[in-house]
Formats: C-alpha cells, structure tokens, sequence
C-alpha cells in the first residue's frame, strides 16, 4: 500500500520529499497503510512496520504517538528546517488519527476521504504544513457540501490541526524552504494526468488486486472535485 500511495502522490500533488511537503508525502503514505489495514481488518493498531520488526512489540513509526520511537515529532511548533521528512511525518500523522477517532461518526474511511481528496485536488508540490492543513480543510468543505450521510465537519479537522500546532491562526514558514502558492495558475504547476489508467488507485481495494475501488483520475474543475467526492463515498468498498 505504501508503494500505491507514493504513486498516487506522484501523479496528484506531486509533493516533493523534502521540508515539510516531504513530511507531508511521508505521512500520506503512513495513512494510506492505516486505511488499507482498516478495509481489511475494521480496526487500526496505528503503527507503521510492526509486522516486519524482529523486536517484540517494534514498530518503525507510530500515528498515535509519533513521539514514542524518541526522534519523531508531533507538532508543527517542534519542526525544524532540514529535518528528516521521515521524523516531520509525525504532525500529519497524528492530526489523521485525531481526526479519525474524533467521535461524532468519525472512523479512519471518512478520514481518509479528507486527506485522500486533499493530495488529489488542493496540494501542491511545496505545499508546506499550513498550506497542508489548509487543503484538509478544503477537502473537508467539498465532501461536506456533497449531501451524504456524512457531514464532514470542518470544525473537527480544525480541531485535528490545532492539536498539533496547526491551529487557525498559525502563520510563516521555515526560512530556506520555498514557498509556492496553493492558488498558483494551472500553467505554473507540474502537469497531471488525465488518463485514469496512468493514476495508480489508492483504494484498497484495487492495492488489493480486486475490482470496484475509486477512481482517482483528476480533473481539476469544480464538476471534478464535485464528482471526485461523490466517487470516494460512492463507489469505495469500504466498511464503515
């Protein structure tokens, strides 16, 4: 699923791996995984690797508690520039378990609709963790206004940001990271495709090998990120 993930970004946002869009990239792929365990098992143990370490009870990396392996952090207060994206994770990581044990119907599905929307249709290359947050909020806003059985708070993904240093008011950024604007004109970002058989589908029931799992084809207009949420509720095989 990680592999899956990392492709999915690639042909999406295209997040670069390094600053805090690297720690971004990083922990989409660490919530992919917890989303594909949740399709398979209803349940997350919210550790990444802890089946592949020899050590009892290792893991590489927790969402839960990202501090616990004692390098990782889960604030954005704590970043600082140059870090390994790998350790940054941690701020993304934790704000989605937040999110998805959020009580009020939250489970790990709905919130990774957010995260999942958010990488297809409002980050960017450089996005840096505001602007992360931001697009969270975006994503949250369009699958709100879509008229499910879910509304998608977006004061609860707030929230989620808030508790990891992301609050409404947090400003600046890192010196020596670039700054590229989430409103940037389509002609200056990376081109996407358009072919939906060239966009690895990060449901996990096509990482799976089986049919039926969301196509992530991106548009980019506003019928795009209408049907784009429509088509994570709709046509995903998930267990709520």
């Amino acid at each position: 699923s990680r592999m899956v993930a990392q492709g999915f970004t690639e042909m999406n946002s295209g997040l670069v791996n390094i600053g805090q869009s690297g720690g971004i990239r990083e922990a989409f792929s660490d919530i992919a995984g917890e989303a594909a365990e949740y399709y398979l098992d209803a349940d997350n143990d919210w550790l990444v690797g802890a089946e592949i370490v020899k050590e009892a009870n290792g893991f590489i990396r927790s969402l839960a508690n990202p501090t616990s392996d004692g390098e990782s952090i889960d604030s954005a207060l704590n970043y600082q520039d140059g870090m390994d994206t790998q350790l940054s994770a941690g701020v993304f990581n934790k704000a989605f378990y937040l999110l998805a044990t959020t009580p009020g119907g939250w489970n790990t599905r709905r919130a990774f609709d957010v995260f999942y929307y958010a990488n297809e249709e409002h980050w960017s290359p450089h996005s840096n963790f505001i602007q992360g947050r931001d697009g969270c909020i975006s994503a949250a806003e369009v699958l709100a206004s879509d008229g499910g059985d879910f509304d998608y708070n977006v004061d609860d993904v707030q929230a989620a940001f808030t508790a990891v240093g992301l609050g409404p008011d947090a400003t600046g950024q890192p010196t020596g990271e670039p700054s590229v604007s989430p409103s940037m004109s389509p002609s200056a970002m990376p081109s996407k495709s358009s072919s939906p058989s060239e966009v690895p589908s990060l449901s996990p029931s096509a990482a799976l090998g089986e049919t039926g799992g969301a196509n992530s084809s991106s548009s980019g207009s506003s019928s795009g990120s209408q049907s784009g949420s429509r088509r994570l509720r709709g046509e995903s095989r998930w267990r709520d």
